[in-house]
């Protein structure tokens, strides 16, 4: 039996800082760029089937307005190649809406269920718990009408709010907030494999709404001149990297968000010690320990912060217990 040091929490600094450094901490140990990057690539791969999907619900709704072209070219104020562009676009989707429409249903559920497994994968590592298997699949596809019922929700409470006086136009304004609250909150409960409650979600579901307003300010100010730069010098694909630089900043939000989730929770209820299995050859390097991602990290330290000293950790350490086969030495 050989004790070690523990590793440093968040619980060692007091306060709103205290939370920050667990939740960089919680992020690093888990492997949190890890989750983010999955889920970035996940997103970016189903554009391209999001794309078909909104190509066939194109079709069918401008197929039985022969005003729709005319009123869409208006409202978006498009001249020039962006006006042919747009046409010929429409006219080809009314043409093609019943093999475009199977076509895009297909792929866009089976991306839908790529970007789902890279949610769970957020949702889950955090809190430290693997995934249910094939039962993931269902319980995807359970978030995902959700989802839908809240989008198709929210467009019906967007109309009702415009039937309302003027002075209740503030609803409008906050009812994308709240539909993003909700949709994050509806993520990390649906797919997270613990029964967590509503006040064990809601920190994070606040902040990553908080992150996506954030983002889509970044999308109407930022992104647009990342994409021309990048254009300058790589040509066309140069959108390909401004897109792919936004979706990486959302993947880190909903991960970020989720550890938030954690790092709250421990500091209301506790942790609970567990042993962790690994080669032999962590016992030969002496004084071995895990991080919060179960990995031997002998030289992690905690977070120092100007002016914050770190309380000292009330645990006496942890027992270290060697198995071979079946048999155990404590």
């Amino acid at each position: 039996m050989a004790d070690v040091d523990v590793h440093p929490t968040s619980a060692q600094h007091p306060g709103l800082l205290g939370v920050l450094v667990g939740v960089q901490e919680r992020f690093r140990d888990i492997r949190g760029q890890n989750a983010a990057s999955a889920l970035t690539l996940s997103l970016f791969l189903s554009i391209f089937p999001l794309i078909l999907v909104a190509v066939s619900v194109l079709g069918f709704v401008s197929a039985g307005d022969p005003e729709f072209i005319d009123n869409t070219i208006d409202n978006l104020n498009l001249t020039g190649d962006a006006q042919e562009i747009f046409t010929n676009a429409v006219d080809s989707a009314q043409r093609n809406r019943g093999t475009v429409g199977l076509i895009g249903l297909i792929t866009g559920a089976w991306s839908g269920l790529g970007v789902t497994t890279a949610l769970q994968v957020a949702a889950n590592v955090p809190w430290q718990v693997a995934g249910r298997g094939i039962k993931d699949k269902a319980v995807g596809v359970l978030f995902l009408l959700g989802a839908v019922v809240l989008f198709v929700g929210s467009g019906v409470a967007s109309w009702a709010i415009g039937l309302l006086p003027g002075w209740a136009s503030v609803l409008g304004s906050l009812l994308p907030f709240a539909v993003s609250v909700l949709l994050f909150g509806w993520m990390y409960w649906m797919l997270c494999r613990w029964k967590l409650t509503v006040r064990q979600v809601l920190p994070g579901a606040v902040v990553a709404a908080i992150g996506l307003e954030a983002l889509k300010l970044l999308a109407i100010y930022w992104l647009p001149g990342v994409i021309a730069k990048s254009q300058g010098v790589y040509g066309s694909i140069g959108v390909v990297f401004g897109i792919f630089a936004w979706l990486l900043i959302f993947g880190k939000v909903v991960v970020y968000a989720s550890v938030l989730n954690v790092v709250l929770e421990e500091r209301r209820s506790g942790t609970v010690d567990m042993l962790v299995r690994v080669p032999r050859l962590a016992d030969r390097a002496g004084q071995a320990r895990t991080n919060r991602g179960g990995l031997v990290d002998q030289d992690s330290k905690p977070m120092k912060v100007p002016g914050l000293k770190p309380k000292p950790d009330p645990t006496n350490g942890v027992t270290a217990r060697i198995t071979k086969g079946d048999t155990a030495d404590v």
